[in-house]
């Protein structure tokens, strides 16, 4: 992490086999193809969730959720749901103002979202 306007994306198990990906940087279009490629593979991960912390992420923008639009697809049909949490407040009022909010899983914490996630899953 170089300075702060690098964009990483780094993922992980947490004890329990839920992969949690931590982001850094802006949400953009051309970051989003680095996400779709790490989300990718953890989707053949066991959890039924993927955390996303969202805490280091300082800008997002519409066109880089849309692309992640069909992640999120292949996400539902395989039963699994993604978890955000630590969004800052104006990041969550893009999220929120795309309908993205609608698609995922919104938690204020992390704590929050391990909580969630211990809690048995409900799909529509």
């Amino acid at each position: 992490m170089e300075g702060r306007y690098d964009k990483s994306v780094q993922a992980t198990y947490l004890a329990d086999h839920t992969p949690l990906v931590i982001l850094q940087g802006s949400l953009d279009e051309a970051y989003a193809g680095t996400l779709l490629n790490v989300l990718h593979e953890a989707t053949p991960w066991k959890s039924p969730f993927i955390l996303v912390d969202f805490g280091k992420i300082i800008q997002v923008s519409p066109t880089g959720l849309r692309l992640l639009l069909p992640l999120i697809s292949h996400l539902q049909a395989q039963k699994k749901n993604l978890v955000l949490f630590n969004l800052r407040k104006d990041i969550h009022e893009v999220v929120s103002s795309s309908g993205f909010d609608s698609l995922v899983v919104i938690k204020p914490t992390f704590q929050d979202a391990l909580q969630y996630v211990q809690l048995p899953p409900k799909f529509a």
